[in-house]
C-alpha cells in the first residue's frame, strides 16, 4: 500500500514537473509575441492583460484563434464549477478537451497565482475577439420557440436595422414565456430595447393603478369632508351613532353606490 502511494505521488510529481517545463517553453514562445505587431483590440488592462494579449497574439499567429475562442467560451461556463476549480488547481485539465495553448495558459496562471482572475481573462479575450471580427452581439428574447422561417426573418430584420457596413451578427435567441409576446433585445450586453407585451401590460397596469389611486384619494377627501362637519355639542352615544350613520349614507349616495350598501338608520 505504501509502495502504491509512493508511486502515485512520484507520478504526480513527474507530471507536474513536465507541465511546468512545458509551461516555461510555451511561455517563452508566446511571450515573444508581447511586442509583436499583431494589434489586440480593446482597452485591456489589469492583472490578466498580459495573458489575454499574449494568448490572442499566439493564437492568431498560429491560425487557431477560433479554436482558442471556443475554449475560452467553454471555460467561461466551467470556471463557476467547484470541481473545475479544484482540477485547475491540481493541474488536471485533460478531461475538458481544451487546446494545448489554452490548457498551458491556465496552468501558467495557476503557477503564477493568477487563476482567481480567470473570469476576467475570459471576458476580456471574448471582447477582443468580437472587436477583431467586427461582431455585433445581439440577444433576443421571445415568448415561444420560433420556426426556422421566423428565425430567418428575425435575423434579416436585425441585420437591416442594427448592423453597420461590414459588421457581422452574433445572434442568440432565448425563450421566456413571461414576456407574453413581442421581443426584448440586448445589444452588446449593454443597450436594452424592450418591445414585449409584458412591458405594454405593465405600463397599462401602472397607469390604471395610478388612476385608481387618484380616484381613491378623491373619495377619501369626500369622506373626510362629510365626516368633518361638527355635531351638536355633547351628543349622547346613541345620537353620535345615528348621526354617523346618516352621514355615511349621504356619502354613499354622493359617490353613486347602490342602496344595498347603506346602513339602516
Amino acid at each position: 500500500m505504501l509502495a502504491r502511494a509512493f508511486t502515485r505521488t512520484l507520478t504526480n510529481n513527474i507530471n507536474t514537473q513536465a507541465i511546468l517545463t512545458t509551461n516555461y517553453q510555451f511561455s517563452k514562445s508566446y511571450n515573444n509575441f508581447a511586442s509583436s505587431e499583431i494589434s489586440v483590440p480593446g482597452d485591456i488592462r489589469g492583472p490578466t492583460a498580459k495573458y489575454v494579449k499574449n494568448l490572442f497574439r499566439f493564437a492568431h499567429s498560429k491560425g487557431i484563434l477560433d479554436i482558442v475562442r471556443k475554449d475560452i467560451q467553454k471555460v467561461t461556463k466551467l470556471q463557476k464549477s467547484t470541481e473545475f476549480k479544484s482540477n485547475l488547481n491540481r493541474l488536471q485539465l485533460s478531461e475538458y478537451n481544451l487546446s494545448d495553448a489554452t490548457t498551458i495558459l491556465m496552468e501558467t496562471m495557476v503557477k503564477e497565482k493568477k487563476s482567481k482572475h480567470l473570469g476576467i481573462l475570459c471576458e476580456n479575450f471574448e471582447n477582443a475577439c468580437k472587436l477583431f471580427n467586427n461582431e455585433k452581439e445581439i440577444k433576443v428574447t421571445v415568448a415561444q420557440e420560433l420556426t426556422q422561417e421566423e428565425e430567418n426573418d428575425l435575423m434579416d430584420e436585425i441585420k437591416q436595422t442594427y448592423l453597420e457596413k461590414n459588421e457581422k451578427l452574433k445572434l442568440e435567441i432565448d425563450v421566456d414565456p413571461s414576456i407574453i409576446g413581442g421581443r426584448v433585445l440586448v445589444i452588446d450586453n449593454d443597450k436594452v430595447e424592450d418591445y414585449s407585451v409584458k412591458l405594454v401590460y405593465d405600463t397599462w397596469l401602472e397607469t390604471k393603478l395610478s388612476e385608481v389611486s387618484k380616484e381613491w384619494d378623491s373619495q377619501i377627501g369626500e369622506f373626510e369632508k362629510h365626516f368633518d362637519i361638527p355635531m351638536t355639542s355633547n351628543p349622547t352615544a346613541h345620537e353620535f351613532e345615528k348621526e354617523t350613520q346618516k352621514r355615511y349614507n349621504r356619502l354613499l349616495s354622493t359617490l353613486g353606490y347602490s342602496p344595498e350598501y347603506r346602513l339602516k338608520e
